[in-house]
């Protein structure tokens, strides 16, 4: 969609499914205009060129893994949230050759590993693992040859909750957290993260564990956060650290 018309229209240029029909999420790379596609079937991982939006280009199929949940990407290196494989780091400067580059896949609290997200620094990097129970892990990716477990957190009310989805700026994670709602913790601290806000949009019984908030977006410059829950809809707050 050209959305360069806004405010007044926006205008469909692309609509196709021969590239994929199915994939689980999508990441786009702004510094080198590359699209990241998770777990299309009978793959990992595709990478595609979007230097031309309107005829996207297959640059590399990444067949090592069984499965990629889900996948960050910035300046030509991913980080593969690569369910119970853990997590895996590329380098794709060079799409037709890409590097591996790093890897964790035994930690503390380790579950399926779905999502995560990179200090502004790209030392840190925050982990969900998608199971009930487990804590989200603050990683140390400064070297990415080494990488470490700074740290462990998460709520504890609950058996059945589980972290979803994370977005980290300035050392503040936004993490939308099935059975706990929207969660806030200050990582400025690696070693020791704290709780410093929390919503919780679920209020019914936490008696299954895919329920309540799912997804969060907390980069709007007015400092708004959206969440939305599965089960009781879109919620707007206003918060400041």
């Amino acid at each position: 969609i050209d959305v360069s018309y806004l405010p007044d229209s926006v205008h469909l240029v692309y609509d196709e499914d021969s590239l994929f029909q199915i994939a689980h999420n999508i990441t786009i790379d702004t510094s080198s205009g590359t699209m990241y596609a998770c777990d299309p079937p009978g793959t990992g991982l595709k990478v595609y060129s979007l230097n031309d939006p309107l005829s996207p280009q297959l640059e590399y199929d990444l067949v090592w893994f069984d499965y990629i949940h889900d996948v960050y990407a910035r300046n030509d290196t991913a980080y593969l949230a690569s369910g119970y494989d853990g997590l895996w780091i590329w380098d794709f400067s060079n799409p037709a050759a890409p590097l591996n580059i790093g890897s964790i896949t035994s930690y503390p609290e380790q579950g399926f590993n779905h999502s995560g997200w990179l200090s502004e620094d790209g030392k840190t990097y925050i982990m969900c693992d998608e199971t009930d129970g487990k804590k989200l892990k603050v990683v140390d990716v400064s070297d990415v040859s080494d990488i470490n477990i700074h740290s462990v957190f998460g709520t504890e009310w609950w058996d059945r909750t589980l972290p979803h989805n994370v977005m980290f700026f300035d050392g503040i994670a936004y993490i939308s957290y099935y059975n706990d709602g929207l969660q806030i913790y200050d990582c400025r601290d690696p070693a020791n993260p704290k709780q410093i806000g929390y919503y919780d949009t679920y209020l019914e019984e936490n008696d299954q564990i895919f329920q309540g908030a799912w997804g969060i977006y907390a980069a709007f410059p007015s400092g708004k956060l959206v969440v939305s829950d599965r089960s009781t809809g879109l919620y707007v707050f206003d918060y400041h650290v």
